[in-house]
């Protein structure tokens, strides 16, 4: 079981790594300001 956990956590620190590594890739930066400028957040309905 300890084994299982180490495999996790070490699955979580090299998909970290690379979403740190896409963060300074200018495509991404454009698609990501592509998609923030195109979607927009909506709000839930108040409850009643």
């Amino acid at each position: 079981m300890l084994s299982g956990k180490f495999a996790h956590g070490q699955d979580i620190f090299e998909n970290e790594g690379q979403l740190m590594n896409l963060a300074s890739d200018p495509e991404f930066k454009a698609r990501k300001a592509h998609y923030t400028a195109v979607c927009a957040t909506t709000t839930p309905p108040p409850k009643q």
